[in-house]
C-alpha cells in the first residue's frame, strides 16, 4: 500500500510527468514538425509504449490506492520503458527508471526497493548490450544513481508518513480514553451523590415520617391533629421524591463508549472506520465499555498494520446474553489459519478474563473478521 504524505506525492507527480515529457520530447519534436516523415520518426511501438507509460502514470496518480493496482501499473510503466529503450536508439529512456523506482519505494521496504532499482538498471544494461558505449554507460550510471536517490527519498517520506499515522492513531486513542474516563467520572459522582441522598436524607425523612405517624395517633381531634397529618403526608411525598432522585441517579446512563468510539474513528486517517452502534445498545455495553474500546483499538491496529486495509467496519450487537463486537476489514485475507500476534493474544486474554471470547476468520476474499463477545452482567459464559 502506498504510504506517502499528500504534499510529497503531489510534488513527485509533477516531477514524474515532467521527466516523462523530457524523455519523449526528442521524438515528439520530430512528429510535430511540418515536414515530418514516417521513415525518420519514432516507430509505432515506441509511440504506443510512450503513451502507455503516461496513461498508467496518470491512473496511478488519480485512482484510489490499491496494492494490486499500484504494482500492476508500475509493472506496465517498466515494461513500456523497456519497449521504448528497445525501439529507440537513445539512452534518455533510462530516465524513466527514476519514476518507477520512487513508486516502488512507496509500496515496499527500502531494501526491496533498492534491489528492484538495481534489477531495473541491469535489465536496461542487458537491453542495450548491443549499443553500449560511453554515452549509454554515462546515462545509465547517472539514471541509476538518481533512481537510488529517489528510493532513499521516498523511503524517508514513507517513514515520516508512518510516524504521522501512528501519532494520529495514538492521539485518537488518547481522546477516546479521555471521553470514556470523563463519562465514567461523571457516573461515579452521580453514584456518590445518590448514596449521600439515600443514606442521609432518606433515613432522616423516614424517621420524620414515623414520628409524625406516631403523633397522629396520640393527638386528640382538632386543628393540631390535622396539621400533623398534613405534615406526615408532605414528609412521605418528600421521601418518595428523594427515592425517585436516587433511583434516577443510579440508573445506567450513557457510558461514553459511543463518544469514545466516535473519537477513535475520527482520529484515525487510515483505515476509514465505519461504526454501527445502535443507541439502545449503550446501556448493555456499559459494564464492558473499557474492554470493548480496547478490542476496537486492537482491531484498528491489526487492519492498518497487518491487513493493509482501506476500510474497517465496527459493529456492536446484543443477543440477550451479551455484547458482540464484529470487526471486518477489506485488507489482505489468507487461506491458512490467521496467526495470533501479541496484540490478538492480549485481546483474547482481556476478553476471557471477563468471561468472553473471540474468533478470527479469513478466507480467499479480502479482509479479516474478528468476533469478540462478552457476557452480560449476571450471565455466565457458555
Amino acid at each position: 500500500m502506498e504510504l506517502v504524505l499528500p504534499r510529497h506525492r503531489n510534488w513527485f507527480l509533477a516531477t514524474a510527468f515532467l521527466i516523462w515529457m523530457i524523455v519523449g520530447w526528442p521524438d515528439l519534436r520530430e512528429v510535430l514538425r511540418p515536414n515530418f516523415a514516417t521513415e525518420t520518426g519514432p516507430s509505432p511501438w515506441w509511440t504506443m509504449a510512450f503513451l502507455a507509460f503516461g496513461a498508467s502514470l496518470l491512473l496511478w496518480a488519480h485512482l484510489p490506492p490499491s496494492r494490486f493496482r499500484s504494482w500492476t501499473l508500475v509493472a506496465i510503466q517498466f515494461g513500456a520503458a523497456l519497449v521504448m529503450a528497445v525501439t529507440d536508439a537513445s539512452a534518455i529512456s533510462a530516465g524513466l527508471m527514476v519514476i518507477t523506482s520512487w513508486q516502488v519505494a512507496t509500496l515496499t521496504s527500502a531494501n526491496r526497493a533498492v534491489g528492484l532499482a538495481v534489477a531495473q538498471a541491469l535489465t536496461f544494461l542487458f537491453v542495450w548490450r548491443a549499443w553500449i558505449c560511453a554515452e549509454y554507460s554515462l546515462t545509465l550510471g547517472l539514471c541509476s544513481g538518481l533512481s537510488l536517490f529517489a528510493v532513499f527519498a521516498a523511503s524517508a517520506m514513507r517513514r515520516e508518513a508512518e510516524a504521522g499515522h501512528k501519532l494520529a492513531a495514538a492521539n485518537a486513542e488518547l481522546r477516546a480514553m479521555q471521553a470514556l474516563l470523563a463519562e465514567n467520572a461523571r457516573i461515579a459522582e452521580r453514584t456518590r451523590i445518590s448514596r449521600e441522598l439515600h443514606d442521609a436524607w432518606g433515613h432522616e425523612l423516614t424517621a420524620l415520617a414515623l414520628q409524625l405517624e406516631v403523633a397522629s395517633h396520640i393527638l386528640p381531634e382538632g386543628d393540631g391533629l390535622q396539621k400533623v397529618r398534613s405534615a406526615k403526608d408532605l414528609s412521605r411525598a418528600l421521601l418518595g421524591r428523594v427515592r425517585d432522585v436516587v433511583g434516577t441517579l443510579r440508573e445506567t446512563e450513557v457510558t461514553g463508549l459511543r463518544a469514545a468510539l466516535a473519537q477513535l474513528a475520527h482520529g484515525i486517517p487510515r483505515p476509514r472506520i465505519h461504526v454501527d452502534f445502535p443507541e439502545e445498545l449503550e446501556s448493555h455495553a456499559a459494564s464492558h465499555a473499557h474492554v470493548i474500546l480496547r478490542c476496537a483499538q486492537e482491531a484498528i491496529t491489526n487492519a492498518a498494520r497487518h491487513a493493509d486495509a482501506e476500510n474497517l467496519w465496527l459493529e456492536l450487537r446484543w443477543d440477550g446474553k451479551g455484547v458482540c463486537l464484529i470487526a471486518r476489514d477489506d485488507g489482505r485475507g489468507t487461506i491458512s489459519a490467521p496467526a495470533f500476534g501479541n496484540g490478538l493474544h492480549g485481546m483474547r486474554e482481556r476478553l476471557e478474563a471477563q468471561g468472553g471470547g473471540m474468533k478470527v476468520t479469513s478466507g480467499t476474499g479480502p479482509g479479516f473478521v474478528i468476533e469478540a463477545w462478552l457476557p452480560a452482567k449476571g450471565v455466565n459464559a457458555a
